[in-house]
């Protein structure tokens, strides 16, 4: 008696899973070798794998992006932690790419910040400050170095800014001044040495002038009353500098009473 089976068939996605089962319990018996393999091969043919690669990513971004966000939303802190233990092994690097790409795509990178930041304008003020206040020395230095390489094209940029958020501008300046009346002053100075082309300008900062105010406990240096200013001992007009050991804390009355007279009798200046 001859026995006929029927051939069993298939679905796709019954082969896909077979194949997946498969494909999984060959990488782990040998995923050592696998990853030497892909090292190598990589590290002989780095320019020929980008290349393919970045035509790889063009031909199929909205796949590669709706892959992306279906692994986002399945799990999204364990691919926001994958992301940033990434980035922190990997910070040159991603730094250069982000800054690659940033010039490449300035346009839809400010459009999509501007879409996140309207969506959430808490969130991207909270995010922002934390920002400027973790990096503030890069900061400075980024625009001190934008500002150098092209000063009258920032000037006119920011004056333009000036104009067309005027009572906003006002607004921030106003209570900029309330809550830092010690840089205000330390600014209000520096421009006076600036434009008297005195020597130390470039050194002194606002918190070499806090820790002389310190030195004398807030309090003006001939009278003991509260301090509001700092008084240029030797004046600038008298060829004084703009060095710490220069400044001195001051009243009102005193700054008015003084001048720009020198030297002074009744006290002894040490400077």
């Amino acid at each position: 008696m001859t026995v006929t089976t029927q051939p069993t068939t298939q679905t796709e996605a019954e082969r896909k899973r077979v194949k997946s089962v498969y494909n999984k319990a060959y990488y782990d018996a040998n995923r050592e070798r696998i990853l030497s393999q892909k090292k190598s091969y990589g590290a002989a043919h780095k320019v020929e794998r980008r290349s393919y690669n970045k035509a790889y990513r063009e031909a199929n971004k909205a796949t590669i992006s709706a892959k992306r966000k279906e692994l986002y939303d399945s799990d999204p802190e364990t691919y926001r932690s994958r992301s940033r233990a990434y980035r922190d092994a990997n910070l040159v690097s991603c730094r250069k790419r982000e800054q690659t790409y940033y010039v490449d795509n300035r346009e839809d990178v400010r459009l999509r910040r501007r879409i996140i930041y309207e969506a959430s304008p808490e969130k991207g003020r909270h995010a922002c400050k934390a920002y400027r206040e973790d990096n503030r020395a890069i900061i400075r230095a980024k625009t001190k170095e934008r500002y150098d390489s092209d000063p009258e094209t920032y000037r006119a940029r920011s004056r333009v800014y000036r104009v067309t958020h005027h009572d906003e501008c006002r607004v921030l300046s106003k209570s900029w001044r309330l809550a830092h009346p010690e840089r205000v002053i330390a600014s209000s100075e520096r421009r006076r040495a600036l434009k008297a082309d005195a020597r130390g300008v470039d050194y002194t900062t606002p918190e070499h002038i806090a820790g002389r105010w310190a030195m004398w406990g807030d309090r003006c240096y001939l009278c003991g009353d509260p301090a509001t200013a700092t008084d240029h001992v030797i004046p600038l007009a008298g060829g004084g500098t703009h060095w710490p050991a220069n400044l001195r804390p001051i009243c009102t009355g005193c700054n008015s009473s003084k001048g720009a007279s020198w030297p002074i009798a009744q006290i002894q200046l040490g400077v």
